[in-house]
């Protein structure tokens, strides 16, 4: 464990990037999936 406060700190706040990034990348991931049907769908009838 790190003893300097600033590297205490950096640990804390790299935790949070990497929480709030996999909440994003999950979310993009949901919205591609459900959006490539509609590229695919033919809309000539």
């Amino acid at each position: 464990m790190a003893n300097i406060k600033s590297q205490i700190k950096r640990i804390h706040v790299t935790a949070r990037q990497t929480e709030r990034n996999k909440a994003v990348r999950s979310l993009l991931k949901t919205r591609i999936i459900k959006f490539m049907p509609l590229l695919c769908y033919d809309y000539s009838g």
